[in-house]
């Protein structure tokens, strides 16, 4: 009987996640680090891995209030780190980004 409340719990915990749907396929996250930038912290990677996970609940809330069941995004939890080819000031618009 001493086993069977964990047990439980866990079912629990797993059939709760099993009501989130996810898109297909994963995001793909970078993290684009400019040429004169020269480290990139694991506090920096690892605050965009949780504000993905943020946006991703802010997602599964929203299309539940707005009755479509908590859909969300999925995104691949290794964030890559791309080496940009300008310095920092380069890159301070969209377009700049995206070229």
């Amino acid at each position: 009987m001493k086993f069977m409340r964990p047990t439980i719990i866990l079912y629990w915990i797993l059939f709760s996640f099993s009501f989130v749907v996810y898109a297909q396929p994963p995001i793909e996250v970078i993290y684009l680090k400019p040429s004169d930038i020269f480290y990139s912290s694991r506090e920096d990677i690892d605050f965009v891995h949780d504000i993905m996970i943020e946006v991703q609940a802010f997602f599964a809330s929203e299309m539940d209030r707005y009755g479509f069941g908590p859909k969300t995004f999925d995104f691949d939890s290794d964030i890559k780190i791309v080496r940009g080819k300008q310095k920092a000031e380069y890159y301070d618009s969209a377009e700049a980004i995206q070229d």
